[in-house]
């Protein structure tokens, strides 16, 4: 049999189908035994279980699998400009087959990002609904060459995520830099 492809944070799920009701058994005085039929493993499955007692006895069950995923989701619903926190996000898991476009497994790298548009309760959080870098945030600039780092602050002119450029202002200078999101609120640019 082939292993599923099974990611870390990942659950699986099984549900076994009903065996027929006219189906008779022996109590099994050994541990059951199951091998799955077939050679990949798919969202409906056999499975062959077998009692090795002394008059040894084996029923064919039928089983659902499902891979559940993490996925970060609103707790209620957001107005474009809050900020995500603990108190506004949460972790369910879902059927891996169901989850639709990008989605986050954790939160912690959602902490204080803020939201482009409003969510409704219980929506996944997708990258194109937040921002690490919002337009008119306060952010800081950050320049780094041969471990010389200069570090300034600026206003972002534009929106941006991690690895994405964005157009800020230095606040000293008055000069508008591209520069590329590193981190929330910090944009990196290079000289």
């Amino acid at each position: 049999t082939k292993p599923i492809d099974f990611e870390k944070g990942n659950k699986l799920e099984i549900a076994a189908f009903p065996i027929s009701e006219h189906l008779r058994f022996t109590q099994c005085l050994q541990p059951l035994e199951g091998q799955i039929i077939g050679d990949n493993i798919k969202s409906k499955t056999t499975i062959k279980v077998t009692c090795n007692n002394t008059i040894p006895w084996n029923v064919y069950v039928r089983v659902q699998l499902k891979i559940l995923t993490p996925v970060v989701t609103t707790t209620r619903t957001l107005n474009k400009g809050d900020v995500l926190s603990d108190d506004n996000m949460q972790i369910i898991y879902k059927d891996k087959s169901q989850v639709r476009g990008s989605f986050f497994a954790q939160m912690g790298s959602l902490q204080g990002t803020r939201l482009k548009r409003n969510i409704s309760a219980n929506k996944n959080i997708q990258s194109k609904f937040i921002c690490y870098v919002c337009s008119d945030d306060k952010v800081t600039i950050i320049a780094n060459k041969a471990g010389l780092v200069i570090k300034a602050s600026g206003i972002a002119l534009t929106d941006g995520n991690i690895g994405s450029t964005v157009k800020v202002k230095n606040i000293r200078t008055q000069r508008v830099i591209i520069g590329t999101v590193h981190a929330l609120k910090e944009v990196y640019v290079s000289f």
